[in-house]
């Protein structure tokens, strides 16, 4: 008896098995759903870098205009150029202080 399409017409599958030195061995592992999970975070990682490799560069320009801005503002009048507004300066709280301190 022979093998394979010719011996057999009505013939629709024929798998053979044997041992071979050469062989290889298969592993099936269900894909869960923490596995999706840890996919989507790792997508979100990756476009996450990507954006801010992008903001760093257009921050940096900002920063560096904004700078360059103030530089050339440096010889004006304005002595609370570079103050903050929200934060009052050393010495207005020791003058605060001080006048505290007479009112007592």
């Amino acid at each position: 008896m022979g093998y394979g399409y010719k011996a057999n017409p009505h013939l629709t599958f024929e798998n053979e098995f044997g041992l071979s030195p050469f062989g290889s061995q298969r592993r099936r592992q269900a894909y869960s759903l923490l596995d999706v999970l840890g996919d989507i975070a790792g997508m979100f990682e990756l476009i996450s870098a990507v954006l801010g490799l992008v903001l760093y560069k257009v921050s940096e320009h900002s920063f560096q205009l904004k700078a360059l801005n103030r530089l050339f503002l440096v010889s004006t009048e304005d002595a609370a150029l570079f103050r903050s507004e929200k934060a009052p300066s050393s010495a207005a709280l020791v003058a605060s202080a001080r006048s505290e301190v007479d009112e007592r």
